[in-house]
């Protein structure tokens, strides 16, 4: 079953006037006739009369053919946790439940993920703050296969769908893949074909974001941030506005920026990860030659500093320039070599990480990693990690060129701001 709650104000009100509890069922025969079948109660059950109750609805809901949907329908009660502006909390008085732990998660909610890794991260902090909003609901979250075993190590969902390979075929290969029917999808993205496969999940409440320049006509109800008066939109964060339209479907918990802890994660003094690629946007690249410039000057600093170089398989290219022209022999290139898991716990025993505005510097944040961010053409304001770690962004003399910003703004930069630093020389 699912999980329920009822007044025990019948058992106050017998108790006080010693009257003989009633219980009372409206049973409809007919257009605009009702009759009312009356049976006595006990209130010798443990929970008194008001459990009684229940017990005597729920044999009526049970026995009956359709469910008896005329008395749901007269009182309303299977709108409680599918009205819109109150889905992703639970409207009952927590004090009268059971421990959180012990409630099954029963109700099926889809989450489209987003389909990059640094929109993912932003989006971890709200769909943790949804499942502590709603603790009976499974939760399956749709992404990119990557994604997987990232959101499984942070428990992040119940089960997981892997998106299938694009392809003539994509959308019926899409379909096979759903379980069930959900009670509600959320779409963290903004894009068409995500708008499509929660269509065709069939779900009858699907919500996500419409802004002025993107109309999203498979969405069934849309949170509009253009309709709401006194925020700056342009320079709040990515994750704030995710945050905004969770609140807007209900949700009424706080979201956390407390990082992510790993189990014995040992975090290596002269270990400096770097982030010399951006798999999405090329023009959010620092040049290559800044890159070897900022080694050079961190091994004059301190020559057992070891750089371990991460990025995607794209960035081989880039990485594998860096680490040939770099003299110091303690550059490790690791780029394409990890999965999402293993990156993870690497970017955690770093003592420092530097990198371009990319996915790899989110997911160093999230772990609590000290994180040096360089900016050039994205807004930092909506675009910075999110997690109350210690993050440095670095902005661009001139934002739209990143290649403006010198090795040596950025390193003196770390010097002044980076409050570890001089362990660094240990």
């Amino acid at each position: 079953g699912r999980l329920v709650s009822y007044t025990p104000l019948p058992n106050s009100l017998q108790k006080a006037t010693k009257a003989s509890p009633v219980f009372v069922l409206p049973r409809r025969i007919g257009f605009f006739k009702t009759k009312l079948l009356l049976s006595s109660l006990s209130n010798k059950i443990h929970g008194g009369c008001a459990a009684d109750a229940h017990l005597k609805l729920e044999e009526t809901i049970r026995s009956h053919a359709d469910g008896f949907p005329e008395w749901l329908w007269c009182h309303g009660k299977w709108k409680i946790h599918s009205r819109v502006e109150s889905r992703y909390r639970m409207i009952v008085k927590r004090k009268h439940l059971i421990s959180k732990k012990k409630i099954a998660r029963k109700t099926h909610f889809f989450v489209r993920m987003p389909n990059w890794l640094g929109d993912v991260i932003m989006a971890v902090p709200v769909l943790k703050a949804i499942r502590k909003g709603r603790p009976d609901v499974k939760f399956t979250l749709v992404c990119e296969s990557q994604f997987i075993p990232l959101l499984k190590k942070f428990s992040m969902g119940e089960d997981y769908i892997s998106l299938p390979e694009h392809s003539i075929l994509y959308y019926f290969k899409f379909k096979k893949l759903l379980p069930v029917k959900p009670e509600n999808y959320l779409l963290l993205t903004n894009s068409l074909r995500g708008d499509l496969e929660a269509f065709l999940s069939g779900s009858t409440q699907r919500f996500g974001m419409e802004k002025k320049d993107k109309i999203r006509p498979f969405l069934t109800h849309r949170f509009k941030p253009s309709q709401i008066d006194g925020i700056d939109f342009g320079n709040l964060h990515q994750t704030e506005l995710l945050e905004k339209m969770a609140n807007f479907f209900g949700l009424r918990e706080k979201v956390s920026r407390d990082p992510f802890c790993l189990p014995k994660n040992n975090r290596k003094f002269n270990k400096v990860g770097m982030v010399p690629g951006s798999s999405n946007t090329p023009e959010k690249r620092w040049p290559v030659e800044n890159w070897i410039s900022l080694i050079q000057k961190f091994s004059a600093f301190n020559e057992a500093i070891t750089f371990h170089l991460f990025g995607t398989k794209d960035d081989n290219e880039i990485t594998a320039y860096i680490s040939s022209q770099c003299s110091t022999s303690q550059v490790f290139d690791r780029a394409g070599s990890t999965n999402l898991s293993q990156l993870t716990e690497e970017l955690a025993s770093c003592s420092l990480v530097i990198g371009n505005d990319t996915g790899s510097m989110h997911l160093a944040n999230m772990v609590g990693t000290p994180a040096v961010v360089l900016f050039g053409p994205t807004n930092a304001n909506i675009t910075k990690p999110f997690f109350n770690a210690m993050c440095i962004p670095i902005n661009s003399p001139k934002s739209s060129e990143i290649d403006k910003l010198s090795p040596d703004q950025v390193f003196s930069t770390i010097q002044k701001e980076y409050e570890t630093f001089p362990k660094l020389n240990k």
